[in-house]
């Protein structure tokens, strides 16, 4: 019962009101003033958010209370970004097209993931670093500053700082140069 009623109670102060924040600010185009005025409105739900957070529409945060994000923060659209386990987001990040960034795992229960437990895994993406579109970030791991994160990745385990990641499973180099 414990459990429902703090559903219920997230529901009602996260959910409802980031889904309306986003149905007010559809109509604003994915710009840097309508990204800015999106990522104003949406600071108080984090954990901790810096100043110039930056998000694009279609953005979804699952349980955005145990999100930190840093200064300088960019999130471009249809990324989905889950805090359930704790996620830090370091300063002058940017989050690419359509990223998936847990912070968690589904376990078993017998034959099925269904009814298995949610694993709490905390997750940090350092500063200075670029998650390209399409990539997966799986709870658990840290990707370390100035790192970038090749499109279509699937980061399994931590990246150190300045490497660039690329493949399935990611793997990485230190990072040459400008982009990669």
């Amino acid at each position: 019962m414990k459990r429902i009623l703090s559903q219920i109670f997230h529901f009602a102060v996260y959910s409802i009101p980031m889904h309306l924040i986003y149905l007010i600010t559809g109509l604003i185009p994915n710009s840097t003033p309508g990204n800015f005025i999106r990522g104003f409105l949406l600071r108080p739900f984090f954990k901790k958010c810096g100043h110039n957070f930056q998000v694009a529409s279609g953005v979804i945060f699952i349980q955005p209370q145990n999100i930190e994000i840093g200064k300088n923060v960019y999130i471009a659209h249809n990324a989905w970004i889950g805090g359930g386990g704790g996620l830090i987001i370091g300063d002058e990040v940017i989050i690419s097209p359509m990223a998936l960034i847990t912070s968690g795992k589904h376990t078993l229960s017998g034959d099925s993931v269904r009814y298995g437990d949610v694993v709490s895994l905390p997750t940090k993406i350092g500063n200075g670093s670029w998650i390209s579109s399409h990539v997966t970030v799986c709870g658990g791991v840290t990707i370390g500053d100035g790192v970038v994160v090749a499109a279509n990745a699937a980061v399994t385990k931590d990246i150190s700082d300045n490497s660039f990641a690329y493949g399935v499973p990611a793997n990485y180099r230190p990072r040459k140069g400008v982009g990669a």
